[in-house]
Protein backbone atom coordinates (compact mmCIF):
# COMPACT_ATOMS: atom_id res chain seq x y z
CA UNK A 1 0.00 0.00 0.00
CA UNK A 2 2.82 2.38 0.78
CA UNK A 3 4.24 1.66 -2.67
CA UNK A 4 1.10 3.07 -4.28
CA UNK A 5 1.57 6.38 -2.48
CA UNK A 6 5.27 6.48 -3.21
CA UNK A 7 4.70 5.79 -6.90
CA UNK A 8 2.39 8.81 -7.09
CA UNK A 9 5.37 11.11 -6.58
CA UNK A 10 6.16 12.04 -10.20
CA UNK A 11 9.94 12.30 -10.14
CA UNK A 12 10.43 9.42 -7.73
CA UNK A 13 8.14 7.24 -9.86
CA UNK A 14 10.47 7.74 -12.83
CA UNK A 15 13.41 6.60 -10.72
CA UNK A 16 11.58 3.47 -9.56
CA UNK A 17 10.29 2.60 -13.04
CA UNK A 18 13.66 3.16 -14.72
CA UNK A 19 15.36 0.96 -12.12
CA UNK A 20 12.75 -1.78 -12.46
CA UNK A 21 12.85 -1.72 -16.25
CA UNK A 22 16.65 -1.85 -16.21
CA UNK A 23 16.68 -4.87 -13.89
CA UNK A 24 14.01 -6.71 -15.88
CA UNK A 25 15.51 -6.07 -19.32
CA UNK A 26 19.03 -6.80 -18.10
CA UNK A 27 17.86 -10.12 -16.67
CA UNK A 28 16.02 -10.95 -19.88
CA UNK A 29 19.12 -10.11 -21.93
CA UNK A 30 21.30 -12.32 -19.73
CA UNK A 31 18.84 -15.22 -20.04
CA UNK A 32 18.67 -14.95 -23.83
CA UNK A 33 22.45 -14.50 -24.09
CA UNK A 34 23.08 -17.61 -22.00
CA UNK A 35 21.03 -19.72 -24.40
CA UNK A 36 17.69 -19.97 -22.62
CA UNK A 37 14.99 -20.16 -25.26
CA UNK A 38 12.99 -16.98 -25.66
CA UNK A 39 9.69 -18.33 -24.34
CA UNK A 40 11.31 -19.54 -21.10
CA UNK A 41 13.28 -16.30 -20.80
CA UNK A 42 10.10 -14.24 -21.20
CA UNK A 43 8.29 -16.39 -18.65
CA UNK A 44 11.10 -15.96 -16.12
CA UNK A 45 11.34 -12.22 -16.82
CA UNK A 46 7.62 -11.67 -16.33
CA UNK A 47 7.76 -13.57 -13.04
CA UNK A 48 10.53 -11.32 -11.71
CA UNK A 49 9.20 -8.04 -13.15
CA UNK A 50 7.30 -5.74 -10.83
CA UNK A 51 3.64 -5.05 -11.56
CA UNK A 52 3.12 -2.58 -14.34
CA UNK A 53 3.21 -2.02 -18.08
CA UNK A 54 6.46 -3.89 -18.73
CA UNK A 55 5.22 -6.97 -16.91
CA UNK A 56 1.99 -6.87 -18.91
CA UNK A 57 4.00 -6.57 -22.12
CA UNK A 58 6.14 -9.56 -21.13
CA UNK A 59 2.98 -11.63 -20.53
CA UNK A 60 1.70 -10.67 -23.98
CA UNK A 61 5.11 -11.41 -25.48
CA UNK A 62 5.13 -14.87 -23.89
CA UNK A 63 1.70 -15.57 -25.40
CA UNK A 64 2.95 -14.41 -28.81
CA UNK A 65 6.04 -16.64 -28.67
CA UNK A 66 3.92 -19.63 -27.69
CA UNK A 67 1.70 -18.92 -30.72
CA UNK A 68 4.77 -18.74 -32.97
CA UNK A 69 4.54 -15.02 -33.65
CA UNK A 70 7.22 -12.34 -33.14
CA UNK A 71 6.98 -11.12 -29.56
CA UNK A 72 8.51 -7.66 -29.99
CA UNK A 73 5.36 -6.32 -31.69
CA UNK A 74 3.37 -6.43 -28.42
CA UNK A 75 6.00 -4.62 -26.34
CA UNK A 76 4.08 -1.33 -26.01
CA UNK A 77 6.49 0.10 -23.43
CA UNK A 78 9.32 0.06 -25.97
CA UNK A 79 10.00 2.78 -28.50
CA UNK A 80 9.12 1.81 -32.11
CA UNK A 81 12.79 1.84 -33.14
CA UNK A 82 13.60 -0.52 -30.27
CA UNK A 83 10.80 -2.83 -31.35
CA UNK A 84 12.13 -2.72 -34.91
CA UNK A 85 15.61 -3.61 -33.67
CA UNK A 86 14.22 -6.62 -31.79
CA UNK A 87 12.13 -7.68 -34.79
CA UNK A 88 15.13 -7.47 -37.13
CA UNK A 89 17.42 -9.47 -34.84
CA UNK A 90 18.43 -12.68 -36.57
CA UNK A 91 19.57 -14.75 -33.61
CA UNK A 92 19.59 -14.87 -29.83
CA UNK A 93 22.89 -13.01 -29.65
CA UNK A 94 21.46 -10.02 -31.51
CA UNK A 95 18.28 -10.13 -29.41
CA UNK A 96 20.41 -10.20 -26.25
CA UNK A 97 22.55 -7.30 -27.49
CA UNK A 98 19.44 -5.23 -28.28
CA UNK A 99 17.92 -6.02 -24.88
CA UNK A 100 21.20 -5.09 -23.19
CA UNK A 101 21.21 -1.76 -25.05
CA UNK A 102 17.64 -1.12 -23.88
CA UNK A 103 18.60 -2.03 -20.31
CA UNK A 104 21.53 0.38 -20.49
CA UNK A 105 19.21 3.16 -21.68
CA UNK A 106 17.05 2.66 -18.60
CA UNK A 107 20.20 2.54 -16.46
CA UNK A 108 21.25 5.93 -17.85
CA UNK A 109 17.78 7.37 -17.20
CA UNK A 110 17.98 6.03 -13.64
CA UNK A 111 21.40 7.61 -13.10
CA UNK A 112 20.27 10.96 -14.57
CA UNK A 113 17.19 11.08 -12.35
CA UNK A 114 19.23 10.20 -9.28
CA UNK A 115 21.79 12.90 -10.10
CA UNK A 116 18.96 15.42 -10.17
CA UNK A 117 16.95 14.02 -7.26
CA UNK A 118 19.72 13.58 -4.67
CA UNK A 119 20.76 17.27 -4.48
CA UNK A 120 17.11 18.34 -4.23
CA UNK A 121 16.54 15.81 -1.48
CA UNK A 122 19.66 17.02 0.33
CA UNK A 123 18.42 20.60 0.16
CA UNK A 124 15.00 19.56 1.43
CA UNK A 125 16.50 17.62 4.34
CA UNK A 126 18.69 20.61 5.28
CA UNK A 127 15.63 22.87 5.22
CA UNK A 128 13.61 20.46 7.38
CA UNK A 129 16.51 20.08 9.80
CA UNK A 130 16.73 23.88 10.13
CA UNK A 131 12.99 24.12 10.78
CA UNK A 132 13.19 21.31 13.36
CA UNK A 133 16.09 23.10 15.08
CA UNK A 134 14.10 26.33 15.23
CA UNK A 135 11.08 24.56 16.70
CA UNK A 136 13.28 22.76 19.22
CA UNK A 137 14.90 26.05 20.23
CA UNK A 138 11.52 27.82 20.52
CA UNK A 139 9.78 25.04 22.44
CA UNK A 140 12.57 23.77 24.72
CA UNK A 141 15.61 26.02 24.97
CA UNK A 142 13.89 29.41 25.01
CA UNK A 143 11.50 28.50 27.90
CA UNK A 144 14.46 27.07 29.84
CA UNK A 145 16.39 30.31 29.34
CA UNK A 146 13.38 32.36 30.43
CA UNK A 147 12.85 30.17 33.52
CA UNK A 148 16.51 30.41 34.52
CA UNK A 149 16.44 34.17 33.99
CA UNK A 150 13.39 34.36 36.27
CA UNK A 151 15.11 32.29 38.98
CA UNK A 152 18.12 34.56 38.93
CA UNK A 153 15.85 37.51 39.48
CA UNK A 154 16.63 39.10 36.20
Amino acid sequence: NADRWILRIPFYREIVLARGNFITLYGLAMLVKSGVNQSDALLLAQDTASKGALRNDLKLAYTEVKAGRPWAKVMHTLHPTDKAALLSALDNEQVARTLMNLANQYKEIYAQRLNTFVPALTLLSALLLTIAGGILFGEVILPMLQASNGMLGG
